[in-house]
């Protein structure tokens, strides 16, 4: 019988490479409490947080590019730079994207000396979709759609009630979501690309992007469009900071992205 060449660790060494990682992983977590941005702290839960602070260890051994797989998620972690958000939506392009949200550190993880982290969620599925709009939400849908639009009939605003989800409604501000109703509407009766720009002049003092788009779009191809468009915004030194998307369903032909 041919003896195993690579030879088990001893109690002693096991423990030295326990003791190793577990300070490891202790730096890794507490970089991520000191580094990452408040908004990033309150909007990752504990158990996420463990995770990532696992997956930055190995971070530089994975050539600065990890993604952290789940059923209905992607979490990726990689060197901030112009052009992290293309290689993501690269990498992804194939998927459809619902929602993307990335945050900076402001500092270099600690294995790196050559750039910031940036960490990145791409929602493939809105979970919330099984979840029905409560009264107050179907009443709060009804008054910003007639924001801009005081004439809608109730059985038009009817087809976004059934299909917005609960999670787009969460990551939309009051006069957000006004817009993009409206911007919804006119896709639907004019032309097929409406949008609007918002330009945020104190966004450094507000922890707010610098840029807000409202898009809505009538049957625009779903995989790879976040990649087409960040190419766009690339091509002008801007960079991704969150994405909120739904498509609302107007037949079996016909759907709107709001975005």
């Amino acid at each position: 019988m041919t003896p195993d060449p690579r030879p088990s660790l001893s109690p002693v060494e096991l423990k030295k490479a326990i003791d190793i990682e577990i300070k490891a992983f202790e730096q890794a977590y507490m970089w991520l409490e000191k580094h990452m941005p408040k908004s990033f702290l309150d909007a990752v839960d504990q158990e996420t947080k463990i995770l990532i602070a696992r997956n930055l260890m190995s971070f530089c051994m994975q050539d600065r590019f990890t993604p952290i797989y789940f059923k209905h998620k992607i979490i990726v972690l990689c060197q901030d730079g112009p052009d992290a958000d293309l290689r993501i939506f690269k990498k992804f392009k194939n998927y459809v994207i619902r929602y993307y949200r990335a945050f900076v550190s402001n500092a270099a993880p600690p294995c790196d000396a050559e750039g910031k982290l940036r960490i990145a969620f791409l929602y493939f599925h809105d979970l919330s979709k099984t979840e029905q709009l409560g009264v107050e939400q179907k009443q709060e849908l009804f008054v910003h759609a007639r924001e801009h639009n005081p004439h809608l009939k109730d059985e038009e605003i009817a087809t976004l009630i059934h299909g917005i989800t609960p999670n787009f409604l969460r990551s939309m501000a009051g006069e957000r979501l006004s817009l993009a109703l409206a911007m919804f509407f006119r896709a639907k009766n004019r032309e097929q690309c409406q949008y609007e720009v918002r330009r945020n002049e104190h966004w450094k003092e507000k922890d707010a992007p610098s840029l807000q788009v409202v898009i809505a779009w009538r049957n625009v191809p779903k995989a790879g469009f976040l990649y087409r468009l960040a190419k766009v915004i690339s091509s002008h030194h801007l960079a991704l900071q969150k994405v909120v998307g739904t498509y609302i369903d107007l037949s079996s032909t016909e759907t709107i992205l709001i975005l």
